[in-house]
């Protein structure tokens, strides 16, 4: 019996506080893609009203390059797949351990996140119903089924036919997959599992990933939650957003001033310190004993270190992947008319550099003319 405790944020992933007690051993340690099979993964939540959002929980340790499909094409039968509609490929970009739950929302920032696409084509969730797929094999076997093995599924809004034409809202249930591994949410286009602590064996937990009595079901957008832990404190006028799907996560120990904005599905870790008139934008993960500048602006779905220093009015726009360094964008204070005439010489450093790469080449063909 193996017991696992999640409660650390991976780098593109937000993890939940998932307590799963594995009585089978089926973890992999190898760098090449894991071969999955049904239950291996869940789909957790799938929201359908703009902007469209997805999670998955991994139910197993996943190796880098583990690459899973999704998509919302469903079953004119049994036994055939529906083409027309669209794919979504997630290729784990480090391992993935076991409890790790994997966010997607369309016009997301993908840099380093795994996923292949933030707008995939033909790839939308109807509010009047929808299935969603997840599956290893080649996308373009996905009508004849030829290769592909089906690792979970869902239907919203609605039943799996067993008469008649499907349409683009519904699907025939696929014989290839048990039963064990779908989840049907009859009244609803939103769900989001609502259980943040799972336990028992492999197929306790996927019982209880499949009942639909642990998802928090409804019509808008917001399922998640704001985690607050012990010794925090929260400035007048901060605004935290609970998590869209996942939960928003504040650590023990934080302190927060006043006036900052904290998004949905971010995480703060414990004992980092953020100054007056931050702004953290959605899904950003902050480390551990940071220390964030007033008037810092982080870009959304991006990682930043443990034991980071960020100067005051700091803009991030991508992840900051080594511990215990310190960044600062400001540009210093000046009178208007230098900083205009500066902003313009600094619009022109790329020809500048340019022209001086020219001019040391004719430089350097005289000088070996003469030579």
């Amino acid at each position: 019996m193996l017991l696992i405790s999640h409660s650390a944020f991976m780098k593109t992933s937000v993890r939940i506080s998932l307590t799963i007690l594995v009585i089978f051993s089926f973890f992999n340690r190898s760098f090449s893609q894991t071969t999955l099979a049904p239950g291996d993964i869940a789909i957790i939540a799938v929201n359908s009203t703009d902007p469209d959002q997805m999670a998955f929980v991994a139910l197993r340790d996943l190796a880098a390059g583990t690459v899973i499909n999704f998509t919302d094409n469903g079953f004119t039968s049994a036994t055939a797949g529906r083409t027309g509609e669209g794919y979504l490929t997630y290729t784990a970009p480090t391992a993935i351990c076991a409890g790790t739950v994997v966010v997607w929302t369309a016009g997301m920032n993908i840099t380093g996140t795994g996923w292949s696409a933030s707008t995939p084509a033909n790839f939308a969730f109807n509010v009047n119903g929808e299935q969603v797929f997840a599956f290893q094999g080649n996308t373009s076997n996905w009508g004849s089924q030829s290769g592909i093995t089906l690792l979970y599924a869902v239907q919203t809004v609605g039943n799996w036919l067993s008469s008649g034409t499907t349409a683009s809202t519904t699907s025939y249930n696929p014989s290839s997959l048990s039963d064990t591994y779908k989840l049907v949410v009859p009244t609803n286009n939103n769900f989001a599992l609502s259980s943040t602590t799972l336990s028992g064996s492999a197929p306790e937990i996927i019982t209880q990933v499949t009942n639909l009595a642990n998802y928090t079901q409804a019509l808008s957008p917001a399922t998640g939650r704001v985690l607050i832990g012990n010794d925090v404190e929260i400035g007048s006028n901060t605004s935290i957003d609970r998590g869209a799907m996942a939960d928003t996560r504040i650590d023990d120990g934080c302190k927060i001033d006043n006036l900052v904005q904290i998004a949905h599905n971010a995480h703060i870790g414990a004992l980092t310190v953020i100054a007056g008139n931050t702004a953290v934008a959605g899904s950003t993960t902050i480390g551990k004993m940071c220390m964030i500048g007033g008037s810092t602006s982080f870009a959304g779905h991006i990682q930043i270190a443990d034991r980071t220093t960020i100067s005051g009015g700091t803009s991030i726009m991508k992840s900051i992947t080594e511990p215990g360094q310190q960044y600062t964008s400001v540009f210093p204070m000046l009178p208007h008319r230098e900083w205009e005439k500066i902003a313009v010489l600094v619009r022109g450093l790329d020809k500048m550099r340019q022209k001086i790469k020219d001019l040391e080449q004719q430089i350097k063909t005289i000088t070996q003319d003469k030579k």
